[in-house]
């Protein structure tokens, strides 16, 4: 079985199940703010409900952008750490080369191991804020 993993929606984590060659079920959590904090748990009941372990997945296919900053940054250090600890091989993409099942189910032939998933923000990332005063105050 592999997952598909598509956080690029804001607030929305979308799960599927695949063989190589059919989507088996479909999921999407309503999280608002809470990503960060659900994105393992909901993953952990959604394959429960197949009685699937994680550590039993072929692969795991990632959406990797354009969406938000934080919610791509979760789902790809999620997907990199279950690769690394568990041996499960990786793809990432963005939407566009995700956007339906037909190109869900041709990437499951493109999952490896060995690499890591990098986030394709839509625009610099920018977690900080400068204000003016900080600016005159380390001039």
């Amino acid at each position: 079985m592999f997952l598909f993993v598509d956080t690029s929606a804001t607030g929305k984590i979308h799960l599927s199940l695949f063989t190589s060659t059919q989507k088996v079920d479909d999921f999407v959590f309503e999280g608002g703010n809470t990503i960060s904090e659900k994105l393992p748990e909901v993953i952990e009941e959604f394959l429960s409900r197949h009685t699937i372990v994680v550590s039993s997945l072929e692969g795991i296919i990632v959406v990797t952008g354009p969406g938000s900053f934080t919610s791509l940054r979760i789902a790809c250090a999620v997907a990199n750490t279950l690769s690394q600890t568990l041996g499960i091989a990786l793809f990432g993409a963005p939407l566009s080369e995700l956007d339906t099942d037909e190109k869900i189910i041709l990437a499951t032939s493109k999952v490896a191991k060995g690499i890591t998933l990098v986030p394709a923000y839509d625009r610099e990332a920018n977690i900080t804020i400068r204000s003016q005063e900080s600016e005159v105050g380390s001039q």
